[in-house]
């Protein structure tokens, strides 16, 4: 959800947050990945979850989740 979250935040597709992620080493030890997922694993969970649940999760989380300070 982090990485949606994070792919939301800037803008970007799945394709790109993935590249950028996987060169952020400190963004992959924050949330706890060992390995990147592929893109489209990003775009079934996305697909799966109904559009106005992101949108709340989405709106009520971003800033916690992203910038805690």
């Amino acid at each position: 959800m982090t990485l949606v979250l994070l792919k939301e935040y800037l803008d970007e597709d799945y394709r790109d947050i993935i590249e950028i992620v996987e060169l952020m080493d400190k963004v992959k030890a924050r949330i706890g990945l060992r390995q990147v997922p592929h893109f489209t694993r990003l775009h079934k969970f996305i697909t799966r979850l109904s559009f106005y649940i992101f949108c709340w999760i989405a709106q009520t989380n971003t800033k916690t989740i992203l910038f805690p300070w």
